[in-house]
């Protein structure tokens, strides 16, 4: 009996339902045994919340409010910043609909929701949360990177056009390193990538804080064909340009 009276293996089932009919199947699957143990006098009202810890989504929570860990600031454990990092769709959708900040950053490494996301190729991710309000060409506080170097940088090209349809700046430059994303693709060797920067009017010839240009970024990289790219588009090469 949970300590209010009512059963407590009904109300386990009855928070199995609501937790399935709200998209945490995932949670429900992968987490269902805990909600067998450890329950012995708690308050009823507390039981969903335990679970929801549990899962990683830090209490989902009394009365199906948005705790502190999905709206406050509370760095790298913030239930949207992992639903994000993860992909995982159905959990970013309850967390913002219940009022969760799509532009939170962790206060470790500024990294918001959207850059996670980006970062990690979830194009659906990526797509809802810039439907609901994220800020695309925000930079993070430790590397001045944006959602679009990021996913330029670790080879997502379909998430890479769709930042791109929806606003952000390809010239953008990193506060920390100076860098854009031309030059992150290049350095990386996705050819692909740059070939859509490019066409989306990437400066070839932008220089970084060292001085490099994207074609150094490429020559350093051993990439023979986004060299070849570049130079058929005027880019210059400052290891070149000092060894003439």
């Amino acid at each position: 009996m949970a300590d209010d009276g009512i059963p407590l293996f009904p109300l386990i089932a009855i928070t199995l339902g609501v937790l399935l009919s709200v998209g945490l199947a995932y949670y429900v699957k992968l987490k269902a045994k805990q909600l067998f143990t450890g329950f012995k006098g708690l308050q009823t009202k507390r039981i969903i919340a335990k679970f929801a810890r549990s899962t990683g989504l830090e209490g989902v929570a009394d009365r199906w409010q948005i705790p502190a860990a999905a709206r406050g600031k509370r760095g790298d454990r913030n239930a949207l910043l992992s639903a994000s990092e993860d992909g995982r769709l159905e959990d970013v959708k309850f967390l913002v609909k219940r009022g969760a900040d799509v532009n939170i950053e962790s206060p470790r490494t500024g990294r918001s929701p959207l850059m996670r996301a980006a970062e990690n190729g979830h194009l659906e991710v990526v797509a809802f949360l810039i439907q609901n309000g994220a800020r695309v060409n925000a930079q993070s506080k430790s590397s001045g990177k944006t959602a679009l170097m990021r996913a330029a940088q670790l080879g997502h090209p379909k998430v890479v056009r769709l930042l791109l349809d929806n606003g952000a700046d390809v010239n953008l430059k990193s506060s920390a390193t100076g860098k854009t994303a031309l030059m992150r693709a290049c350095r990386c060797g996705h050819h692909g990538i740059a070939e859509l920067l490019l066409e989306r009017g990437a400066r070839v010839n932008t220089a970084d804080k060292t001085g490099k240009t994207a074609l150094d970024y490429c020559i350093e990289a051993d990439s023979k064909d986004l060299a070849i790219l570049l130079s058929k588009s005027g880019g210059t090469s400052v290891s070149h340009t000092n060894s003439q």
